[in-house]
């Protein structure tokens, strides 16, 4: 039986039940309120952290993870689950696509965060503080947004640690999608992003991208778009940016 109370801010959960609300974060000039679901299993297990919304314009996610809140029970969850359907509100509130429009920056390019930093660095800090650094397991939601066309991926990054890296390749392969990219442990761009994040706490952190909603054959420089290459499960073709070896359904992305 699990006697731990899940609580995140002034919102918890007691043992076997589940809580709904908002939290406020301090971001500075200005505060946001983070709406949280919290699934406290009535037996133990991991905690795993689900967010989404992290980018304003990628609304697939957001409905997916509400979805999944309403249906979570506690009666049959080993452990505890945080849902956070919108991480950036001001964000996805405003229809913004990559930038915040506070301060026009990406919270994707931040994390951990900054306490002492302008709003979206403190945005990062917070989510990184309150959720992913006491989590066993994170997942970071996210879809092609109103101006893309993705395929169905699921990313995650190596390591280095072989408990790590083989607990996180699980996790991605858990969602039952062909399509994978990796990041090397070695890439000077891996910082400031959700996964990284995960990664740098010791939680196997996982990014899953949905399709988007643009008119097809429209990418965006520097998206990934569709188009028939049997070589690759991922992306066929790249637009504006560099990345390693393929291998069929494995992207490696520096």
């Amino acid at each position: 039986m699990n006697d731990a109370t899940l609580s995140v801010g002034s919102l918890e959960a007691q043992p076997g039940t589940k809580a709904r609300g908002t939290v406020r974060a301090d971001l500075g000039t200005l505060t946001a309120d983070i709406p949280l679901t919290l699934v406290n299993g009535s037996r133990p297990g991991p905690r795993v952290v689900i967010t989404a919304g992290v980018h304003g314009g990628e609304f697939t996610p957001i409905d997916a993870v509400v979805r999944l809140a309403d249906r979570l029970e506690p009666g049959e969850v080993h452990g505890q689950v945080i849902i956070c359907p919108v991480a950036n509100p001001p964000a996805v509130y405003q229809g913004r696509l990559n930038v915040s429009p506070v301060d026009g920056v990406n919270l994707n390019r931040v994390f951990p965060g900054d306490p002492a930093g302008g709003p979206t660095e403190r945005l990062g800090a917070w989510l990184f503080s309150h959720l992913i650094d006491g989590a066993d397991v994170y997942i970071d939601l996210h879809c092609g947004g109103i101006d893309q066309v993705l395929r169905d991926f699921v990313g995650h990054r190596l390591t280095g640690d072989p408990d790590l890296d083989k607990a996180t390749a699980e996790l991605a392969g858990s969602f039952g999608i062909e399509d994978v990219i990796l990041g090397l442990k070695d890439s000077p761009r891996r910082g400031g992003r959700t996964r990284a994040a995960g990664r740098g706490h010791g939680a196997p952190p996982c990014r899953r991208s949905a399709g988007g909603t643009a008119p097809p054959g429209r990418p965006r420089p520097g998206r990934l778009s569709p188009g028939p290459d049997p070589r690759m499960g991922l992306v066929r073709r790249c637009h504006g940016r560099g990345h390693g070896p393929v291998v069929p359904g494995v992207l490696l992305r520096r």
